[in-house]
């Protein structure tokens, strides 16, 4: 049990997440077996006494089921569900923290179903929380969003909305460009450590797209071509020393 995925889960709880899982199990919404409520009680009870889980596969099936025998499927049903719910409550836990995330999947929800006024005042609070931000999660999730908002217009509306293609693509510029510069930068400081080769392909043409001065405004592209471009200078200067 020690090595088990709940366990691996279940040690990087705080107090507060024992306490916030067990109200999820309890909703109806979330869990309607309740065995496998109280096999997650059982756990609750015996770290909160003793600080530690049980190791005993056979043992822990038995006292928490209040069984006098073991049952090898049956243990395996509740160990595969409650590590599932675990798996749900830190991405619950996650996505509350993650407020333009939350709003990006409640734009989706809302657009996919042709709900416009919802999904278009959701869409005006997800461009006020990223406000003037630039990185490249930013320029992804306005790439969704714009996406999503196409979509729908395309659907319900037909031509009487313009599709706003150069939203989505200077968006997905933003993001693919923002990235591959700064995955290209920990490859070339990996490179150094590692004494090894990668190969980073189209490179040059995302190096010479972000000297687009529009790119340059923004930091989160800037700062890591310069980084690419400081790389480069000092790659050459050893190769000719």
């Amino acid at each position: 049990m020690e090595n088990s995925k709940l366990y691996e889960i279940l040690s990087t709880f705080s107090g507060h997440d024992w306490n916030r899982a067990k109200k999820l199990l309890k909703s109806p919404f979330f869990n309607e077996d309740g065995e496998v409520e109280q096999l997650f009680e059982y756990l609750l009870n015996q770290y909160k006494s003793t600080g530690t889980l049980p190791e005993d596969r056979e043992k822990l099936y038995c006292l928490s089921m209040k069984k006098s025998a073991y049952n090898d499927k049956h243990m395996r049903y509740l160990l595969s569900f409650l590590t599932g719910h675990m798996e749900n409550y830190l991405v619950q836990k996650d996505l509350e923290s993650e407020k333009v995330e939350f709003l990006n999947l409640k734009h989706r929800a809302l657009a996919s179903r042709g709900k416009l006024k919802s999904a278009t005042y959701v869409s005006s609070l997800l461009e006020k929380e990223l406000g003037s931000i630039h990185s490249a999660e930013s320029f992804r999730l306005r790439f969704h969003s714009s996406m999503q908002s196409m979509e729908m217009n395309a659907k319900q509306q037909q031509r009487k909305v313009p599709l706003e293609f150069d939203t989505a693509l200077d968006a997905l510029d933003g993001f693919y460009v923002a990235r591959k510069l700064r995955l290209a930068c920990e490859i070339f400081n990996a490179q150094n450590i590692l004494n090894r080769q990668y190969s980073i392909r189209l490179l040059e043409e995302i190096k010479a797209i972000a000297d687009d001065e529009k790119f340059k405004l923004y930091p989160s592209i800037s700062v890591y071509h310069l980084v690419l471009k400081d790389t480069n200078g000092a790659r050459q200067r050893r190769a000719f020393s």
